[in-house]
């Protein structure tokens, strides 16, 4: 016994674990393989692990260290810390800190490989492109690979089955080199993905989250479920970003321009799912805010676009039906420059990157259209700078408080949206429409636009190449309906006015025309049909000015800026136009002439009248009335008719002035007399007929009361012994009357107009008249036959201004012989009264009828008129038809004889209400009626003469008389001692 003791001890064993070692047992055999199952999983397979990896590195020239790796084949966990993966070249391509795997033994049971946990960190990839998909990993793996071939299989391989618990990437970055794109380089990171329960088992999801940092500021956050087999996930995704940097510099290398933004948000729910129709893919609940945008063309300067805030909610999307919406976009700030260059083309354009590939899509690609809808888009607090530089200098639009919206935005065809635009400008105005807008298969809308006390000056720039002008005031109202579709390029109804209108003379710096106010009640523009109807032009205050300088060139003739072209090309026919008139109120004409000895000048003032339809379409002339006053006293008439569009062919203007005051003639009178007047009153009554260019002219001038002056010394005064004239020219009571005829052709070069008849007045000799008031007029200084005699127009009992003079110097004289009495009868003259008073009755049932039967408020002028005087004939001859009185102003188009007749609306008019005033009623009691108005006016102007006073005034009975040779009715007042 002693001795077997003596034997375990001499080996070394203790005797409790000999049973284990001894190799006949099944223990020690297992105790062995305890043995070599712990030394390989502590030791071998870490070494192993790293051996194979850096060999199969090493085989493809790569370079891969790993610092050290750790197994345990008891907890079956593998860690691994410092790897690094180098390229060929020695540069980068993978690196991470560490990465901890952890096996589950439940995989035996699962028939699924079962993770507990792997993580890793400090993940760091560098991926490079080279030329189209060429990039370092794309080379690892292909050298990776060999020259082995991939078996071809029938059926796809399902995926390895596998559960992982869970997956955490931390402080993961990717750093990226796109050479093609101007060796773009950028990180991204750090990264953190948290992913639990991921199984590649059919139906099963777990929640996974993920984030990524693009930089300091930006990152993408998502979090949802996933499940591999089948394929399907639902989550939200954001974008939770500042400037996006790295975003922004890849872009810029396929843009025009670099983008900048201060802030991106983006956020949505999405559904995607694996069908049998291919990706469902479905977006919901999208909202994406922008702050600070702003599009900076590569060339540098400003930015072109600018935008304060956007906002997009309520957007959702579905790939396989290829529909897409947004409850509502709205724009705050937005900030766009644009300018059209000289060559036509337009800057905002240069944002457009340039064209790409033209390859058609694949035929297995959908190609269908999307179906895109946007509920409302709002603008508000928008501004543009609009640049014209195709005009000189460029002319420069600003917008600003710009406001629109879009309702129901849809790009399918027919889409019909309601539209509004709202914006002041910079140079004046308010422009605003509201209407519909059509985008497909053509661009079309109608609606109402508004513009207001819009600033004229603005078109200055397209002035400068026609004349040498400046618009210095005026603002243009409009309010109408605007059309425009792929057939009707613009058609615009409404109505507008001018008001504040001044331009001035550029070359003179003084004004040249303008007017208060020109309203047009009704307009119709057909830009595709080249036809304009108006209503009555109404000018209030107009104003202009013609001058005549020293070298006979005028201020019209200077402003003109001569054309640099060749030969001008034959003019285009005249659009359609049709001008219902024009009425003027208070308007006025300053005349000066330098080019005499004397510097003359003269002003008509309160100048009112009309001029009836301006057709291009009708042979019908306009009618012309018009009547102001001279200087102070004077009055001027202009009736007629011409052809406003080409006078020259069809004019017929009789001018009447009167108690015009010669002294300011004696410039004409130098020139042609050598003698200046001292004092005189002259009447002229001057007709024209122009017909086919050639001219037939009377002019028949009356001149009373003229007193000569001294002869004057001067090189350009003319020599008539103007002396002599006066004494052969004067007849028995003292009045120079003389007849001037002027014909000629307009073609001749040599013929002036205003020489032939100022040489004629040149000749004309006055004589100081006697008349039955010259008493009374030599006490108040005024000489004068017809100082007794007042001329009334027909239909009328208002004094004019020069009868008003008369009336105010007779109220002197008679307080200076207060035992006077002036008699005062009325007269009428039964010819020209009767057809005045026929005239006012048709105008005033005329207006009647207007007044009750308005008709449509966008009725033409011309419309209007034809339904009221029909209505009336049938009222006053209810048994005599239109119809042979409008077949005789019917006729064929001159270009197709063959054609049916086609009514002269203009002719037609004017001859209806010819006939309607030949069947008004006036009476003997209405022609005494009038005759006693025009003396009571008489009575009244005197008495108002001389207010303090009590002038010795009688009404007599009224006389019939006959007109004077101007047409106007005589009132001769009479004188008695009250007997």
């Amino acid at each position: 016994m002693s001795e077997n003791r003596e034997d375990n001890q001499a080996g070394g064993i203790p005797g409790w674990l000999r049973p284990w070692m001894h190799w006949r047992f099944k223990r020690f055999w297992l105790l062995v393989a305890l043995l070599l199952y712990t030394l390989a999983g502590f030791f071998l397979a870490p070494w192993a692990v790293q051996h194979t990896l850096t060999r199969a590195m090493a085989d493809t020239g790569r370079g891969l260290s790993i610092t050290q790796v750790r197994t345990n084949p008891y907890a079956l966990t593998l860690e691994m810390t410092g790897f690094a993966l180098a390229d060929g070249d020695g540069e980068t391509l993978l690196e991470f800190d560490r990465l901890f795997v952890n096996l589950q033994t439940s995989s035996l049971f699962r028939w699924a490989w079962t993770f507990r946990l792997i993580h890793l960190a400090g993940l760091h990839a560098h991926e490079e492109r080279f030329e189209g998909s060429d990039t370092r990993f794309i080379r690892l793996l292909t050298d990776l690979a060999g020259d082995q071939e991939l078996p071809e299989e029938e059926e796809e391989d399902a995926p390895p089955r596998a559960i992982i618990q869970k997956l955490e990437i931390l402080d993961a970055r990717l750093g990226i080199i796109d050479r093609p794109t101007g060796d773009y380089q950028a990180v991204f990171g750090p990264i953190r993905i948290d992913v639990e329960d991921v199984r590649t088992l059919p139906d099963h999801a777990g929640s996974q989250a993920v984030v990524l940092n693009l930089n300091d500021a930006d990152r993408i956050e998502w979090r949802g479920d996933l499940q591999l087999i089948p394929f399907r996930s639902h989550g939200q995704l954001e974008l939770i970003g500042a400037d996006l940097p790295n975003v922004r510099r890849f872009l810029d290398y396929y843009l025009p321009f670099d983008p900048l933004f201060e802030r991106v948000d983006v956020r949505f729910d999405y559904a995607v799912n694996l069908v049998e129709a291919g990706l469902s893919l479905q977006v919901s609940n999208l909202l994406t805010e922008v702050d600070g945008a702003s599009l900076t063309l590569d060339e540098g300067g400003d930015p072109v676009v600018r935008l304060a805030h956007l906002r997009a909610n309520g957007g959702a999307l579905d790939l396989l039906e290829r529909t897409a919406s947004l409850a509502m976009v709205s724009l705050d700030g937005l900030s766009v420059r644009a300018a059209l260059r000289e060559d036509g083309s337009l800057s905002l354009l240069d944002l457009a990157p340039p064209s790409g590939s033209t390859n058609e899509a694949p035929p297995t690609v959908d190609t269908s259209p999307w179906q895109l809808r946007v509920d409302r888009l709002d603008l508000a607090n928008g501004r543009a700078d609009l640049v014209d530089e195709t005009s000189e200098p460029d002319l420069a639009l600003g917008l600003r408080e710009l406001t629109a919206s879009l309702a129901g935005l849809d790009l399918a065809d027919g889409t019909v949206m309601p539209a509004t635009l709202s914006t002041l400008l910079d140079s004046g105005g308010h422009v605003a429409y509201e209407g519909d807008l059509t985008l497909f298969p053509g661009l079309s809308t109608r609606g109402r636009l508004t513009l207001e006390a819009v600033a004229l000056p603005l078109v200055q720039p397209y002035l400068n190449p026609i004349a040498r002008v400046t618009l210095a005031g005026g603002a243009l109202d409009l309010a109408g309906t605007l059309a425009h579709d792929p057939d009707q390029l613009l058609s615009l109804a409404g109505e507008m006015a001018i008001t504040g209108f001044e331009l001035h003379d550029g070359v003179r710096d003084e004004r040249l025309a303008a007017w208060d106010r020109l309203q047009l009640d009704r307009f119709e523009l057909d830009w595709a049909a080249q036809r304009v109807n108006t209503s009555v032009l109404e000018f209030q205050g107009l104003f202009g000015r013609f001058h005549i300088a020293e070298d006979l060139s005028t201020n019209v003739g200077d402003l003109l800026v001569a054309s640099t072209a060749g030969e001008a090309d034959e003019a285009p026919p005249l659009p359609a136009i049709s001008v219902g008139g024009i009425r003027l109120d208070g308007a006025s004409l300053d005349f000066s002439d330098f080019s005499l000895p004397l510097p003359f000048r003269t002003e008509i003032r309160e100048l009112a009248g009309d001029v009836s339809t301006l057709s291009t379409t009708s042979s019908e002339p306009a009618s012309v009335k018009l009547e102001g006053q001279v200087n102070e006293y004077g009055l001027a008439r202009i009736d007629g008719a011409l052809d406003a569009w080409d006078p020259t062919q069809q004019t017929d203007i009789t001018m009447t002035f009167r108690n015009l005051e010669i002294s300011r003639l004696s410039p004409y009178t130098i020139q042609f007399a050598g003698y200046a007047i001292e004092q005189g009153r002259m009447d002229m009554d001057l007709g024209y007929v122009l017909d086919q260019r050639q001219l037939q002219g009377e002019n028949n001038i009356v001149i009373r009361e003229m007193e000569l002056g001294e002869k004057v010394d001067h090189p350009d005064a003319g020599s008539l012994p103007l002396g002599l004239a006066v004494a052969l020219l004067k007849d028995s009571e003292g009045v120079i009357d003389i007849d001037v005829p002027v014909e000629g052709d307009l073609d001749n070069p040599e013929f002036r107009i205003g020489g032939v008849i100022w040489k004629a007045i040149g000749n004309l000799i006055t004589k100081i008249v006697t008349a039955p008031f010259r008493l009374l007029g030599n006490l108040v200084g005024m000489d004068s036959e017809d100082f007794g005699t007042m001329a009334f127009q027909p239909g009328r009992a208002d004094v004019s201004p020069p009868d008003e003079e008369k009336l105010a110097k007779l109220g002197e004289a008679m307080l200076k012989r207060p035992e006077l009495v002036v008699e005062v009868g009325g007269s009428w003259a039964p010819g020209p009264d009767r057809r005045a008073l026929q005239e006012a009755h048709v105008a005033a049932d005329l207006e009647t009828w207007l007044d009750a039967n308005p008709g449509d408020g966008d009725e033409l002028s011309t419309d209007r008129d034809r339904r009221a005087l029909e209505a009336l004939h049938a009222a006053a001859a209810p048994g005599e038809p239109l119809d042979a009185l409008q077949a005789q102003y019917s006729a064929a188009p001159a270009e197709d004889p063959e054609a049916a007749p086609v009514l002269d609306e203009a002719a037609y008019i004017a001859a209806l209400r010819e006939r309607l005033v030949s069947l008004a009623d006036v009476g003997e009691a209405e022609l005494d009626a009038l005759a006693r108005s025009r003396a009571a006016a008489v009575i009244a102007r005197l008495h108002e003469s001389q207010p303090e006073a009590e002038l010795n005034v009688r009404e007599v009975d009224p006389e019939s008389v006959e007109t004077a040779a101007d047409g106007a009715v005589p009132l001769e007042l009479g004188v008695s001692t009250g007997d």
